[in-house]
């Protein structure tokens, strides 16, 4: 069995691969709006028996995009990001009541801030979006559904009270950000972009798990840093902040990046994908993730440490 993935907790000045650390980056809402992009191995004849084709054939025709969650997936489990991304498996999952409830809380905010947020609307109006996007999918039963639903509202009520101080102007929801690394591009998905009135901005990046994330754990956080790469060079932002917004507490926690501070993270970036450049075993790492997994059956037949699979 391979050894850890050599992880730092967030790609900055003191990004070392040959350290053994395991990334615990808050991932489980960023799971329900994974971005779609190019393939990195360019565009590869799909089996229809789905067998495993090898890792690295047609690896050279297109370039590679790399994003936070293909990043995330690969640093998680090398086979889980094979299967995903070059073998083009089939995921075969139920719905899962924190996917449908955050999903329905995105999608809420999302059409809120684009018809003009609390400047427009009151929060009656809000909450109908809630209802007009909830999905019912996965809950344990009507009446669970009924109290996350409750929960929804309540949430997004106190939500637009809170946005009417809010610190910024927003410029943009769901936007999708690209930039060019050379080899390849880097791109990511953030949920809210304001402008701030120093000239900074802030990306804000919506979460609907029970915890709130520590200041270090955000500090940390490698979506996050990437989101602030991705920012300062596209925008040409001098710093910018980026910030978990609790929506349950409705709590904020914050690290600023200046341009200068980024550049660490587009080093570490590039590191990682000369490693994943060169992968030809895409091992898997055996963890508690493993339970949860969309592959582990197939792990199991193919004998990768059975005895704790």
């Amino acid at each position: 069995m391979a050894p850890p993935s050599r992880i730092p907790p967030c790609l900055l000045p003191r990004f070392d691969f040959s350290r053994s650390v395991r990334y615990t980056g808050a991932m489980a809402d960023d799971l329900s709006r994974a971005i779609e992009v190019t393939d990195p191995g360019g565009k590869q004849p799909r089996s229809r028996s789905r067998t495993e084709r090898p890792a690295n054939a047609s690896q050279r025709k297109r370039k590679w995009v790399l994003s936070p969650t293909r990043i995330c997936t690969y640093l998680e489990c090398p086979r889980k990001y094979r299967y995903i991304y070059i073998d083009k498996l089939p995921r075969y999952f139920g719905a899962r009541a924190y996917f449908s409830f955050g999903s329905s809380l995105h999608r809420a905010l999302q059409e809120y801030h684009e018809a003009g947020g609390a400047q427009t609307q009151n929060a009656e109006a809000l909450i109908s979006r809630l209802e007009q996007n909830w999905i019912g999918a996965g809950y344990e039963s009507a009446e669970d559904e009924r109290a996350r639903l409750l929960q929804g509202r309540e949430i997004l009520a106190a939500y637009h009270e809170s946005a009417a101080t809010q610190e910024g102007v927003t410029l943009y929801t769901e936007k999708l950000l690209r930039i060019d690394m050379g080899d390849y591009a880097l791109t990511g998905r953030i949920d809210r972009l304001d402008s701030l009135p120093d000239g900074g901005l802030e990306v804000i990046d919506y979460k609907s798990g029970e915890r709130l994330p520590t200041s270090e754990e955000v500090a940390d956080d490698l979506p996050l840093a990437i989101y602030q790469l991705l920012c300062v060079r596209t925008f040409e932002c001098p710093r910018v902040k980026a910030s978990i917004y609790h929506l349950r507490t409705g709590s904020k926690v914050s690290t600023v990046r200046t341009a200068q501070e980024v550049e660490p993270v587009a080093e570490g970036i590039h590191a990682l994908y000369a490693r994943m450049r060169a992968e030809e075993r895409y091992d898997p790492i055996v963890g508690d993730h493993c339970s949860h997994c969309d592959f582990l059956d197939r792990c199991r037949r193919q004998g990768w440490d059975s005895s704790r699979l």
